[in-house]
C-alpha cells in the first residue's frame, strides 16, 4: 500500500505492519540448501543476465570465488558467521518473486511469507534482519518493514501506526532500529524514530528536519541526513549528545549511498550535484568541507553500485567513462594515502560493492 503526503512534491510512504511470531511459511531448512562461498571484508557481486559471480577484493585484486544463477541482494557479517540473501523463484514484470535465506553457523532459515523482499540490513552483531516486502508483482503493493530475530527464528513487532518511508531505516545498535516515518493520521509527525526491541517502545530520535528526509545514515549515534523542501536541499549532521544540527552543504540534488571512513574520519558519499552529475564526494563534518573525488577517471559513478571502505581507509565503488544509455561499470579503489583512483576490475560489467557489517 502506498500513501502519499505532499510537501511541494509527492512523498512516498509504506505502512509498517508487522505480525508478532513466526509465519508458517518461515522455517528452518536443510543446511545443504544454503549458499557456501568464501567471504572477505569487501566483495563485489557481478550481475550478469544468466548468473551472479561472487568476488573477493583483496590486495588490490578482484578474485572470483563462486557463482550462482538465482541469488541477489546479499548481506553478511563475517564475525557473526551470518549471511542473508534473496533467492529468485521467478521473474516478474516489476518485481521478482523471491525467498530470503539466512545462514548462521550451521543453520539455514527460509522466509517466504511475501512475494518480494529487498533492502536487507543486518544488525551490527548479526542477530536481527530488517527488510521491506511486497505482496505481489507491483511496486504499489508494498507491505512495509519486517524484522526477523535470527537467533529465535521469529518475526518481531514494531509500532504499526508508523508509516515508514521507503528504504529509510538503519540499525542504531543491536537492540534499536531507526526509521524515518510519519504517524498514521497525525500531522507534522514526520521524524526519525527509534524502536527498542527490549522495551518494545518507540520514541522520537530526530525531529529537526528542514523539509522531508530522503536519505540518512548513522555513525556512533550521530546522523548524516539529506532533506528537501521545495527547491531547497540540505545535507546536515545531527549530534546526538548535544541535540544540535549542523548544515554542511546545499549543493546536492540527491544522495544515494555513503560510507564512513574511520581512518580519515570522513563520509564518502555517492551523490548527484546541482548540475545533474553523479559523483563521489568526501565530507568532513568537523571542518565543514565537501570535496569531489572523481573527475575524468572515472567520469561517471554508478549510484546503485554500492560503496565500502576497508580497514586502511581505501574506498571501493563502481564507475565508468562510458556515456551511452546502458553503460557497464568497473570497480575502482580510491587510495587515501596518495589520493589516487585505481582501476581494479579486468573488464566492465554490472558490479555491486558490498562489505561485512
Amino acid at each position: 500500500m502506498t500513501i502519499r503526503r505532499t510537501y511541494g512534491v509527492i512523498f512516498f510512504l509504506v505502512i509498517t505492519v508487522l505480525l508478532n511470531g513466526c509465519s508458517d511459511t518461515n522455517k528452518q531448512v536443510d543446511g545443504s540448501q544454503g549458499l557456501t562461498i568464501p567471504k572477505s571484508p569487501i566483495m563485489a557481486l557481478e550481475l550478469n543476465s544468466s548468473n551472479v559471480s561472487y568476488n573477493k577484493i583483496q590486495n588490490n585484486r578482484i578474485l572470483k570465488v563462486g557463482s550462482s544463477s538465482d541469488i541477489s541482494n546479499m548481506v553478511y557479517n563475517i564475525n557473526a558467521n551470518v549471511t542473508a540473501y534473496t533467492k529468485i523463484l521467478s521473474k516478474g514484470k516489476e518485481l521478482n518473486n523471491v525467498e530470503i535465506y539466512i545462514e548462521k553457523n550451521d543453520n539455514v532459515y527460509r522466509l517466504n511469507n511475501f512475494y518480494n523482499a529487498d533492502n536487507l540490513k543486518l544488525s551490527p552483531d548479526g542477530n536481527m534482519l530488517v527488510y521491506r516486502t511486497f505482496k505481489k508483482d507491483s511496486l504499489e503493493s508494498a507491505q512495509g518493514l519486517k524484522v526477523y530475530d535470527i537467533n529465535h527464528n521469529k518475526e518481531m513487532r514494531i509500532n504499526k501506526d508508523s508509516l515508514v518511508s521507503g528504504t529509510l531505516y538503519e540499525w542504531l545498535d543491536e537492540d534499536n532500529l531507526l526509521y524515518y516515518a510519519v504517524k498514521n493520521g497525525k500531522t507534522d509527525s514526520d521524524k526519525i524514530y527509534k524502536y527498542n526491541f527490549t522495551s518494545k517502545k518507540e520514541e522520537v530520535y530526530l525531529d529537526k528536519i528542514n523539509g522531508y528526509c530522503t536519505y540518512f545514515t548513522v555513525e556512533k549515534g550521530n546522523i548524516l541526513f539529506f532533506s528537501k523542501l521545495g527547491d531547497d536541499t540540505n545535507l546536515s549532521y545531527y549530534y546526538k549528545n548535544t541535540g544540535k544540527v549542523k548544515t554542511l552543504n546545499n549543493n546536492f540534488s540527491d544522495i544515494y549511498d555513503s560510507v564512513y571512513n574511520a581512518v580519515t574520519k570522513e563520509f564518502f558519499i555517492l551523490a548527484r550535484d546541482k548540475y545533474g552529475v553523479t559523483g563521489l564526494f568526501k565530507v568532513n563534518v568537523e571542518n565543514n568541507t565537501c570535496k569531489r573525488v572523481n573527475y575524468d577517471f572515472p567520469k561517471l559513478i554508478n549510484k546503485d553500485g554500492g560503496i565500502s571502505a576497508d580497514i586502511n581507509g581505501n574506498v571501493y565503488f563502481s564507475g565508468t567513462s562510458d556515456r551511452s544509455d546502458n553503460p557497464q561499470y568497473d570497480i575502482y579503489m580510491y587510495n587515501v594515502n596518495d589520493n589516487s583512483i585505481n582501476l581494479l576490475s579486468s573488464h566492465p560489467s554490472n558490479y555491486i560493492v558490498i562489505s561485512s557489517n
